[in-house]
């Protein structure tokens, strides 16, 4: 996590790494990406979604600014995951 101008945490994930937890069922580490971003939320700042490339600057893909922002694409993740027989995220 780092700072962003204005001193406030940033937690910036690719989605790549979410999609390769998701792939391989790895939920220890999707739940950990939620928590990290719900408590960088909660200190004041933002959450950033990526899309990264071997040869090309990442894609800024979503900026959660608020809880109630993340909490919406909590729940469409879930809902995705449950149409997949996945279990939910955001339970710990």
């Amino acid at each position: 996590m780092a700072n962003n101008s204005n001193g406030k945490p940033t937690f910036t994930v690719s989605t790549d790494l979410i999609n390769d937890a998701t792939h391989v069922d790895n939920n220890d580490v999707l739940e950990e990406i939620v928590s990290a971003a719900r408590a960088t939320l909660a200190a004041g700042g933002h959450v950033v979604l990526n899309q990264e490339y071997e040869n090309a600057p990442p894609d800024t893909v979503a900026v959660f600014r608020t809880s109630a922002d993340f909490e919406k694409w909590v729940t469409d993740q879930n809902a995705m995951r449950t149409e997949l027989g996945k279990p939910t995220l955001g339970n710990r």
